[in-house]
């Protein structure tokens, strides 16, 4: 089967933030557990089982009947050196930062630690992970592709000569083409997969149009073709700075969120490229339904509180955001609808590293912040997002009650019962008013009417180990 739409695709550095990387990724590697979509439920994969009595101590048995691509057994020590090497970024990427609930993964981190004390080998077949506080989510998170399982000794090695634990492995790779063919042990459908890159996505469209590709990228200009799959892409929110004097006043907050009509805002986007985000957690993770009445707009009512008493000053908000033509379009109709309701709105479209000193120094009243992830979990959604050491916490929301129902979500051991307190989380969120979600973004993709049960998994274009094709 050939693929493209894959945005850069580089073996060297398999970024799960990048759509060809996370592909690769899960397609070459599988981590401890995995997510079943058409389930909707985590299950086996490196390990054969895993067990914790209080959600802070758990032992995940490796399957010895799993293997690497070249034959060698996965071993404990592997699986302790691939999260190891993910924890080292740490500082720089969602995947490393989302292992701070390991104990000692801080010390590590800041490197006054050689190792994470909570992750070890006690044998051969056995990885024990103790967290720093019940965290019931953690086979969930481990199903994120950017946790899969790579030899210790040589780290997976590189291109053609690339050791996986995935359904596939690497046999040809040149500038503009990856092969890879289904392993011995493998129980994907399909023999094999061709990854394929394009100058830009009408190239790619063309070749679809050729039936020398089965999955490719519908182009902003071929948006009349009808999309087979829509896959996530990220998930876009307006952050306000609760520290900032213009935003301390809870009522301000609401009133600048009761402001904007997020319909409007993203029908900005072309092409139908986003819809209206219905909460803070991607739809393909999971949907609360929390918005509501919570995320309603009400201008008029807005603007009485925005506008203030009679000869009151005008206030005065700066509005950051990452570069951009989508995020661009967004945050000028962001600033139409605010000043509509009696504010001046300064834009400041910044690069990725000034954004950041920006969210480090707190220099900023709004951000216009993107969210991508591929944990099939709705914590670090949330807890990241708005919990008081979250990592990804751009609000700076701080709130005794917010952290005390993510840490009730993340110790219930039922299933059920977590998914309602992760939804009571989500709604706390929205009631005290640090962010409101504004857009689902994401990529459309054509599919061969041949290909089947190819449907986005958790932010992934597809599963390989669920794909097939029948016969033209």
């Amino acid at each position: 089967m050939g693929v493209s739409g894959l945005g850069g695709l580089s073996l060297s550095s398999l970024d799960s933030a990048n759509a060809g990387s996370a592909l690769a990724a899960d397609l070459l590697f599988d981590g401890l557990t995995a997510y079943r979509a058409d389930e909707e439920r985590v299950v086996p994969s490196v390990a054969l089982s895993w067990s914790s009595a209080e959600g802070v101590h758990w032992t995940f048995t490796i399957d010895p009947s799993r293997t690497f691509s070249d034959g060698s057994s996965i071993t404990a020590t592997d699986v302790v050196a691939s999260l190891t090497q993910v924890a080292r970024t740490a500082n720089t990427s969602l995947a490393g930062s989302r292992l701070g609930v390991i104990d000692g993964m801080a010390s590590f981190v800041a490197g006054s630690a050689s190792q994470i004390s909570g992750l070890a080998a006690p044998d051969s077949h056995t990885v024990s992970v103790t967290t720093s506080t019940p965290f019931q989510e953690l086979p969930s998170l481990l199903a994120d592709p950017s946790y899969g399982i790579a030899p210790a000794a040589a780290n997976g090695g590189s291109g053609a000569a690339m050791v996986g634990s995935g359904p596939f492995k690497v046999t040809a790779v040149d500038a503009t083409h990856v092969a890879l063919d289904r392993t011995s042990s493998s129980a994907a459908h399909l023999a094999g997969i061709d990854l394929m890159t394009y100058a830009n996505d009408a190239a790619a469209l063309a070749a679809f149009d050729r039936h020398e590709l089965d999955i490719a990228p519908i182009p902003a200009s071929s948006m009349d073709r009808t999309p087979r799959h829509a896959a996530s892409a990220a998930l876009v929110y307006l952050s306000l700075n609760v520290h900032s004097p213009q935003m301390a006043d809870i009522d301000v907050r609401k009133a600048v969120l009761k402001a904007l009509d997020r319909s409007k805002i993203v029908k900005e986007v072309p092409n139908g490229r986003a819809t209206v985000a219905q909460g803070f957690v991607p739809e393909v993770v999971h949907s609360f339904g929390q918005c509501g009445d919570l995320c309603a707009s009400n201008a008029a009512a807005a603007a009485v509180t925005l506008k203030g008493a009679a000869g009151a000053p005008q206030r005065s908000f700066t509005l950051g955001f990452l570069e951009g033509d989508d995020l661009g379009r967004m945050a000028e109709e962001i600033k139409r609808q605010l000043d509509d309701a009696g504010v001046t709105v300064t834009l400041l479209p910044q690069s990725a590293a000034v954004l950041s000193a920006s969210l480090a120094a707190g220099t900023n009243d709004m951000i216009l912040f993107g969210s991508v992830g591929l944990a099939p979990t709705p914590d670090p959604y949330l807890a990241d997002a708005f919990g008081t050491d979250g990592i990804e916490n751009t609000s700076t929301l701080s709130s005794a009650e917010v952290d005390a129902a993510i840490g009730l979500a993340r110790s219930a051991a039922n299933d059920r019962e977590r998914v309602s307190a992760y939804a009571a989380v989500e709604r706390l969120v929205l009631e005290a008013a640090p962010a409101i979600p504004i857009a689902s973004m994401h990529r459309q993709y054509m599919s061969a009417t041949n290909v089947h049960d190819d449907e986005p998994v958790a932010g992934v274009m597809f599963d390989g180990r669920m794909v097939w094709l029948s016969k033209r």
